[in-house]
């Protein structure tokens, strides 16, 4: 079978090869790793003119908490960008001609190497890849310290792999798929949280904030069981996994690229 075929050559795997492999089919020109620096430095700029302009002075109006105020700003900032991502990406999926979403095999029907990506879809990449990258300098820099920072850097991480990885190999398809299948919930997640820091303002308990983030908490637990847990699977796993060698049995970087949306 096609599997069992990956699985044998990953046997004879090794540096060379792998270089070999890279060199042969992936395609990243220096102008658009330029592109990717500046627009990273964009993102960063934006938030500190939005953070210091906008969303610091609207916690101040609504006399948060300190601890609060400190944390507002940043959700905010995600809410915004990951409401546009993700209207992005369903305008891709399913206001144009785009089928991955209805046919998911079709994300490698034709893949060839270096073959140019669209220009619609190469827009929602560099934004994507862009923006992950300032997320990195901002979860150690910008962002309130918690906890999971370090899991959420590591995740940061992970993702810009992820997307510099499929956008090099051309798998930008099913990339598609998978940004419209991920910043649903975190559209859920950011919003739920601003609730929250809004619950209190000027020392009073508004209960309108309560009710509306334990209903973001419930809708989060769906769309995280409905968007990855059934959707994911089905849609892009499916096609990585299976259809990809169906379509072209030898696949580069098959399980590298299956490993990785199995950690995201």
């Amino acid at each position: 079978s096609c599997l069992n075929a990956a699985v044998a050559e990953c046997r004879d795997c090794g540096l060379q090869l792998s270089k070999r492999t890279l060199l042969e089919n992936a395609s990243l020109t220096a102008a658009e790793g330029l592109l990717f620096l500046i627009c990273a430095v964009g993102w960063t700029v934006l938030r500190k003119a939005a953070s210091r302009y906008l969303f610091q002075p609207l916690a101040r109006w609504c006399d948060l908490p300190s601890r609060d105020a400190a944390k507002m700003p940043e959700s905010a900032w995600k809410l915004v960008f990951y409401m546009a991502s993700w209207s992005y990406s369903t305008y891709l999926l399913f206001l144009t001609d785009y089928p991955f979403f209805h046919d998911p095999p079709s994300v490698f029907y034709e893949w060839r190497a270096s073959v140019d990506v669209p220009q619609d879809i190469a827009i929602a990449y560099l934004a994507q890849c862009s923006f992950y990258g300032h997320a990195i300098y901002a979860t150690v820099y910008m962002d309130a310290w918690r906890k999971d920072s370090v899991v959420m850097l590591v995740h940061h991480m992970i993702t810009l792999a992820l997307i510099a990885f499929s956008y090099a190999f051309r798998y930008h398809n099913v990339g598609i798929l998978v940004l419209f299948l991920h910043d649903i919930n975190d559209i859920l997640l950011e919003f739920t949280k601003l609730n929250v820091y809004f619950k209190n303002r000027a020392g009073v308990r508004h209960r309108l904030n309560d009710i509306v983030s334990n209903i973001g908490c419930c809708t989060f637990a769906i769309s995280w069981f409905w968007f990855r847990l059934y959707w994911f699977p089905l849609k892009v796993l499916y096609a990585t996994c299976y259809s990809s060698l169906q379509s072209v049995p030898n696949i580069p970087f098959y399980f590298f690229f299956n490993i990785l949306l199995l950690i995201l």
